[in-house]
């Protein structure tokens, strides 16, 4: 008879056990989205400013060979 309540308590204990890693690895599984999530969200942003600032450099670039230097600055050099 004792062994049988002992083999009950282990059973309740093991179940007990199973559940707490799954919560634990469930936690483990939504801490590792969240920094994931993160990481894309920031690599977005750089990448949109990235992208505007090639857009403006083509436009710059665009200018200064359709117009020329010396019409954009009045004609006058520097130099």
């Amino acid at each position: 008879m004792i062994f049988f309540k002992t083999a009950i308590r282990t059973e309740h204990s093991q179940r007990g056990d199973a559940l707490i890693e799954a919560m634990i690895g469930g936690l483990l599984m939504v801490i590792l989205f969240v920094g994931t999530m993160l990481a894309v969200g920031k690599i977005m942003t750089n990448q949109r400013t990235m992208n505007t600032h090639n857009i403006t450099i083509l436009q710059m670039h665009e200018t200064l060979q359709t117009i020329g230097v010396e019409n954009m600055c009045g004609g006058t050099s520097a130099g």
